[in-house]
């Protein structure tokens, strides 16, 4: 990753050229408001930090778009747990092996391993819906051929981020 600084003038075709900009010390609030209204933009958005100092007083601004991913929300590994059964509805169920509570949270997304028989499940991620320590629904699996045996269920540690622009700062 290459970090340069640019003392130059600063033009929208200049911006284009990078995935996120830094400014620092800079404190023409239209012209921000400017620069960041074009990153957001872009077809791929322009990530816009701005970062200042006053003394004692230091501030950041962050913005990466309006659907930016998080990959990772809270720094500790994604929760798993083995499967015991996937029930073939409308609201599937999936259970898991009762020796460990699955730890899943309310609007998870989860991801299957290794699950035989009802293998059009494998590498597809699903919004959860908790329903016990143990339990947890999936939505439609009626398609999908019957669960057999084994499988791993992942958590999917995602989330999209709604960055607000400076202007509505």
């Amino acid at each position: 990753m290459d970090v340069s600084i640019h003392e130059k003038e600063i033009t929208t075709d200049f911006l284009k050229e990078f995935d996120v900009v830094v400014f620092t010390d800079f404190y023409d609030k239209k012209l921000l408001a400017h620069y960041n209204n074009f990153c957001r933009s872009q077809e791929k958005p322009i990530g816009f930090i701005y970062a200042g100092s006053l003394g004692l007083y230091g501030f950041t601004f962050v913005d990466f778009g309006s659907k930016f991913i998080c990959f990772d929300t809270n720094g500790e590994d994604p929760r798993s747990a083995i499967i015991a059964n996937i029930t073939n509805e409308e609201n599937a169920v999936v259970t898991t092996h009762e020796d460990k509570r699955h730890g899943f949270e309310e609007g998870d997304h989860v991801v299957f391993k290794e699950v035989k028989g009802m293998e059009e499940i494998n590498g597809k991620v699903f919004p959860i819906k908790v329903l016990s320590p143990y339990q947890f629904s999936i939505g439609d699996t009626t398609k999908f051929g019957k669960y057999i045996r084994d499988g791993i269920v992942e958590q999917v540690k995602t989330q999209k981020v709604n960055f607000i622009s400076l202007l509505s700062n």
